[in-house]
């Protein structure tokens, strides 16, 4: 089994405190040291899920390139059984939830999401539309690698230029969708618009796995990347009003901010486990998948408790109490009953 880094799972934090923050983030407590934390969600917790994106692409591509520069094959159906060991089973219980609570028609979520087509044929359940995107692109990268390996005239470094193009080409196809008036949130939604952060995340993944040495240069650059990281956030904050922005570019600057995030953290010597922050936001990141699907449970639970008893009204502050601490200790159970126990069965019947 791999060993944790670090590293990665403070960015796993970051990425699911911005996402939360997206959602939870309008309450004003008045509080300035509290208001002032919950200013990156209120503004760019959007983009937490570019962040999930390009770790995601760098995670799984490291897994599929080390897999075939050790053996020259890439085990394809393994590859897809083990990821649906990871993300079937805490889905589909949430999912289990819902229709047993009755609190959509099961007709308005239920297939949609169990056949992951939930970014095209819209749910109330709206923030679960990333997860389509992912199996997705996962499904076409892994046929793509096939191809590669079925077609001995193709060679694996066909990628340095595949994946490039997958970049330039998505955000032409995104200019493309806004001059032709395409609604805004299919393009922030549907797969063929969104998956140039998951492409970069592979992207950087392969010369990480081929070009090691490349690899470990840049990352050594470290003012310059946080140069390129602080440009990127006042840009999608600077320009988040302007509409051809928002359509557009503005995912491709959070990808690439999310890179250079990547790159900073990455050897960063004040992200280790002495720093206790870094520790904090690291054991977040361990539950950041259920905390991710099931972030609004705890609260709406809480909240009809608290109705029954006719509370009506709390203070501001005891609402972000609601929100945060009841995702994160619905995430640990959640992680604990059954996440781990699906990837341990899924280490003795499919072994990394």
């Amino acid at each position: 089994m791999r060993v944790r880094e670090i590293y990665l799972d403070f960015i796993r934090g970051v990425a699911i405190l911005l996402a939360m923050g997206s959602h939870f983030n309008n309450t004003v407590t008045n509080i300035w040291f509290v208001d002032l934390l919950m200013v990156p969600g209120r503004l760019v917790g959007w983009a937490g899920v570019d962040l999930f994106f390009v770790l995601s692409g760098f995670l799984i591509g490291g897994l599929i390139f080390n897999e075939y520069k050790q053996t020259g094959s890439f085990k394809v159906g393994r590859f897809l059984i083990r990821r649906g060991f990871k993300i079937w089973p805490v889905l589909y219980f949430y999912l289990f939830l819902l229709l047993i609570s009755g609190r959509y028609p099961w007709d308005t979520f239920l297939w949609q999401n169990l056949l992951h087509v939930q970014n095209y044929f819209l749910t109330p359940i709206q923030h679960l539309w990333s997860l389509a995107v992912e199996e997705h692109f996962y499904l076409i990268f892994a046929a793509a690698i096939v191809v590669v390996m079925r077609l001995n005239s193709i060679n694996i470094k066909v990628f340095e230029a595949v994946l490039p193009m997958v970049l330039i080409g998505t955000i032409g196809l995104r200019v493309w969708a806004f001059m032709y008036e395409i609604n805004p949130y299919s393009i922030y939604i549907q797969t063929q618009y969104r998956i140039d952060a998951l492409a970069f995340g592979i992207y950087l993944a392969y010369i990480k796995i081929f070009y090691a040495d490349k690899f470990n240069y840049i990352a050594k650059f470290k003012l310059y990347i946080f140069l390129v990281l602080i440009s990127g956030i006042f840009l999608l904050v600077f320009f988040r009003e302007n509409i051809f922005f928002k359509a557009t570019f503005r995912y491709t600057v959070s990808y690439l901010s999310a890179g250079s995030l990547l790159l900073y953290c990455y050897k960063l010597k004040v992200i280790d486990n002495n720093n206790a922050l870094v520790r904090v936001v690291a054991w977040i990141g361990l539950y950041s998948y259920a905390m991710y699907v099931y972030q609004f449970v705890a609260m709406r639970v809480i909240y009809a408790l608290l109705g029954v008893v006719e509370i009506h009204e709390i203070s501001p502050i005891f609402d972000l109490c609601i929100k945060y601490l009841g995702a994160i200790f619905l995430a640990v159970v959640i992680t604990k009953l059954i996440e781990k126990p699906s990837l341990a069965l899924r280490e003795r019947l499919f072994p990394s």
